[in-house]
């Protein structure tokens, strides 16, 4: 394995968890209505938005720079199909899920204006089932998983996703009684 794509694997990984853990942050916080005179709503959107195709260029670069390293000589349908692959089958298995719901949710922004937004929306709840896959993946599988740094990174970013969950569930509208 070449030293350089060691660490763009690493460093792709590690970026990816991060935007994808502040797009789903703004998405939640986007939903819960969150907007200051600094940060209208639109704003909020926008990055959010910034961040997921962010996220799936890093996410496309680490899925190539793991690919095409000889040393574990993973095959490119493992990033895509579960249980494909005997390295490490749990961990791969779970970023191919992961992939593949993310796939779902970018495509379908993509086509949104066709879709239509109930269906846009009904996939793009994916993403919230692609994150916990992703985190679990990097848990697992990450090279740096038991470093002090990542063990951070990866609280910061639970503490994230749970934070705007919780916001989330408390500004859900209440249905009053007729």
């Amino acid at each position: 394995m070449l030293v350089l794509q060691y660490y763009v694997i690493r460093a792709t990984g590690t970026m990816t968890l991060i935007l994808f853990t502040a797009t789903v942050t703004l998405g939640l916080l986007n939903r819960s209505r969150v907007a200051t005179d600094r940060w209208p709503r639109f704003v909020i959107d926008r990055i959010h938005r910034n961040a997921s195709l962010l996220a799936a260029a890093f996410l496309a670069v680490h899925i190539l720079s793991a690919v095409t390293d000889s040393f574990i000589a993973i095959p490119l349908t493992a990033a895509f199909i579960p249980l494909v692959h005997t390295y490490s089958t749990l961990g791969i298995s779970a970023a191919a899920v992961a992939c593949d719901l993310l796939l779902a949710v970018l495509i379908s922004s993509l086509v949104k204006g066709r879709l239509g937004y109930g269906s846009w929306r009904a996939i793009h709840w994916l993403a919230y089932a692609a994150w916990p896959v992703a985190l679990l993946h990097g848990i697992g599988n990450g090279i740096d998983r038991a470093t002090p740094w990542m063990i951070l990174i990866d609280l910061i970013c639970v503490g994230s996703v749970l934070s705007a969950l919780a916001l989330r569930l408390l500004t859900v509208p209440r249905l009053e009684a007729v």
